[in-house]
């Protein structure tokens, strides 16, 4: 039925804002030195959830989670070698 489409396309649409929301705050928090954050969105940008695959800026982030001690991103860098050249 159309309304059942209906439904479906205005939950959709809820999970894309929260998706949005989600990422804009992750964001904000990695930026304010967050390292959870850091490497949450670090391995967003790694596996292109949510984002454009960027290795760069991922490894950038999840760097910068591992330099505040982070032990995921640690782990993370040990056992993936994420490369790319973090922007200094």
């Amino acid at each position: 039925s159309s309304d059942l489409q209906g439904m479906k396309h205005a939950a959709a649409e809820k999970r894309q804002r929260q998706a949005e929301a989600l990422l804009a705050w992750q964001r904000q928090q990695a930026t304010n030195g967050v390292p959870r954050s850091q490497f949450d969105l670090g391995l967003r940008y790694l596996n292109a959830d949510g984002v454009e695959t960027n290795p760069q800026l991922g490894a950038y982030w999840v760097k910068q989670a591992a330099a505040q001690d982070y032990t995921p991103a640690i782990d993370f860098l040990k056992t993936n070698r994420a490369g790319g050249s973090p922007h200094q």
